[in-house]
C-alpha cells in the first residue's frame, strides 16, 4: 500500500489566505495635540479654572471636544489611520499664571498607521487636514487653532 500525498497550489490572485498582519517596523503612532482658543467668560462661569481640569472652547470651535474623530490619511488621501480626541483641559503657555491667557489642550494617539508614504495629514473633527512629512509625522504634532 502506497502513501500519496496531495497539495494544493495558489499562484495568489484569488486566493482567501489570511491578511498579513503589520508588523511592529512597518507602522508607527501618529500623537500630540492641538491647542484652541478658550473662552474667557464661559470658563469663568462655570469654574473652569483648575490647570487640566475641563475648559470651554471660543464659539466657533465647538467640534473640538473629547471624543472627536481624528483621521490619519496618506499622501494619496487615503485613511491610514483612526483615532479620538482625550478631554478638552484647561491649560496655560509656559511660564504664564493668569487664566486670561488660558487655551483649551486635547491629545490624541492614533496606533498602527502604516509606514511607507512620503506625506500624511491628520484631520481632527470637521478641520482641514493639516499636511506634514513623514519625519514629523513621527513626532509628537503640536496644532493650534484661534488666537493663541
Amino acid at each position: 500500500m502506497g502513501v500519496t500525498a496531495l497539495a494544493a497550489c495558489s499562484s495568489g490572485t484569488g486566493g482567501t489566505g489570511p491578511t498579513p498582519t503589520p508588523t511592529a517596523a512597518s507602522t508607527f503612532v501618529v500623537e500630540g495635540s492641538v491647542a484652541v482658543e478658550s473662552d474667557f467668560v464661559a470658563n469663568m462661569q462655570a469654574d473652569n479654572t483648575t490647570l487640566d481640569g475641563p475648559c470651554a472652547v471660543k464659539a466657533g470651535y465647538d467640534d473640538i471636544k473629547g471624543g472627536a474623530q481624528v483621521v490619519v490619511l496618506d499622501a494619496a488621501g487615503s485613511t491610514v489611520g483612526l483615532g479620538t480626541l482625550a478631554t478638552v483641559t484647561l491649560d496655560l503657555p509656559d511660564g504664564t499664571t493668569s487664566l486670561a491667557s488660558a487655551f483649551c489642550r486635547a491629545t490624541f494617539r492614533v496606533v498602527d498607521v502604516p509606514a511607507g508614504s512620503d506625506f500624511y495629514a491628520i484631520q481632527i473633527a470637521s478641520r482641514d487636514p493639516y499636511r506634514l512629512t513623514a519625519a514629523d509625522a513621527r513626532k509628537p504634532v503640536e496644532l493650534s487653532l484661534g488666537d493663541l
